[in-house]
This record gives C-alpha cells, structure tokens and sequence, in this order.
C-alpha cells in the first residue's frame, strides 16, 4: 500500500479569508511543517478541545474574574470566537468572556 505525503498545504489564512475551516489532523501528516506553521491552526483547536473536554469545572474556583477579554488579529478572530463560545457553553463558568479582532498592518492580514 502507498503511502500518502501531502507536499502542498493551504495557508490558514486563504482558508480563512474563503470562510473555510482548517483540515482535518490527518490532513497534515503528522504535522511535518509545523516549525513553518503548517498544521498551527488546527493543533491548537485539537488540543483546546481536548483542555475543554479533560477539565473539571468547579463554579468557585473559575469565577474569579468578573471578565476576560481576549485580543487577536481580524484574520484569527473568528477561531477565537469558537474558542469563546465554548467556554461561554460551560455551565460552571459565569465570568463574562469577549473576543476582540485588530487590524494587523504588520503581517498583511
């Protein structure tokens, strides 16, 4: 059996600006081009998940903030707003939680 090998990826940020979600893991080949940010996007949401998903919510313990913001680049923003909803899903946690999205004139996005 032959062995695939992705030797072309799709920058996030295409994706992004498309309204397109990053691929799935496999996708990435066990993330060979993650020191050129290939796969950056996705690792992150896998592994936010797996924070939300293995994490014991305790009502006193993470309410200790009235409010959280959270500051990203317009381009990554709606991942970020992902992220916010599901943490606002949580029923244990009540601190009010935002996204706000920057223009960033410093990388083109």
């Amino acid at each position: 059996m032959n062995k695939v090998v992705h030797i072309l990826f799709m920058l996030p940020r295409v994706l992004f600006l498309a309204g397109q979600d990053v691929p799935s893991e496999k996708t990435y080949d066990g993330y060979l081009q993650y020191e050129n940010g290939v796969g950056m996007t996705r690792l992150l949401k896998n592994e936010f998940q797996e924070a939300i998903n293995g994490y014991s919510f305790d009502a006193e313990k993470n309410n200790r903030y009235k409010k959280i913001s959270m500051i990203s680049g317009k381009l990554f923003q709606p991942v970020m707003e992902q992220f916010n909803m599901q943490v606002r899903d949580i029923e244990a946690i009540t601190t009010q939680t935002q996204v706000f999205g920057i223009e960033n004139n410093f990388f083109w996005t």
